[in-house]
């Protein structure tokens, strides 16, 4: 249930002009979920969200899905320090990627 929330936060995130930081390890970890369903990578074994959100825009381009790129914005806009990946960060980011 808290996977499926944070996936909602992100979604609710899309919603606003200009779009908000988000500033959480579990919606960073989720959003890298759901862009590496959409364009078809593995969810890479990291260590921190740091490495996970480098990961992740080096291997994705601009789409011409305007969704996509608000996720992609998103990422690259968020502000949050580098933190250990913990399971359950695991967890809601396979569930981003289960459930894109």
């Amino acid at each position: 249930m808290v996977n499926s929330i944070v996936k909602q936060s992100i979604e609710i995130c899309l919603r606003f002009n200009p779009l908000p930081k988000i500033t959480s390890s579990a919606e960073i970890c989720t959003l890298c979920g759901m862009l590496c369903k959409i364009f078809n990578l593995n969810i890479p074994d990291v260590n921190t969200t740091g490495e996970l959100k480098d990961y992740v825009l080096s291997h994705i381009n601009r789409s011409n899905d305007d969704r996509v790129n608000k996720f992609v914005e998103l990422l690259l806009e968020s502000q949050k320090e580098s933190e250990q990946i913990t399971e359950e960060w695991r967890e809601v980011m396979q569930y981003g990627y289960d459930n894109e």
